[in-house]
């Protein structure tokens, strides 16, 4: 039985209990403000990309359930947009309105 995260060992994927095709994954990111110069946003990434290849953060982040990433700015960017026009796609599908 394959699992979503190892910190669950032995809780199947959705796909596995009968629900194919269900991906959610929760993230966090740092934003800035638009215009914020390029070498400001550049140092930040450079720490946040340090500080998540320590050994003692991935070990404590893991340890709570999360899996470590980082990577660049644009990168993050693009999932931001991608992850916008999934949500948007359900709830144009799903019906829903805001009231």
């Amino acid at each position: 039985m394959q699992t979503a995260m190892a910190s669950t060992p032995g809780i199947p994927m959705l796909a596995e209990s009968g629900v194919p095709g269900y991906d959610v994954n929760n993230w966090h990111g740092l934003l800035a403000p638009r215009g914020m110069p390029r070498p400001a946003v550049e140092r930040i990434n450079q720490e946040v990309v340090r500080i998540m290849q320590d050994r003692d953060m991935e070990e404590k982040l893991r340890t709570e359930g999360i899996a470590p990433a980082a990577g660049t700015p644009e990168a993050f960017l693009e999932q931001m947009k991608n992850e916008i026009q999934t949500s948007r796609a359900v709830v144009a599908k799903a019906g829903i309105k805001s009231e």
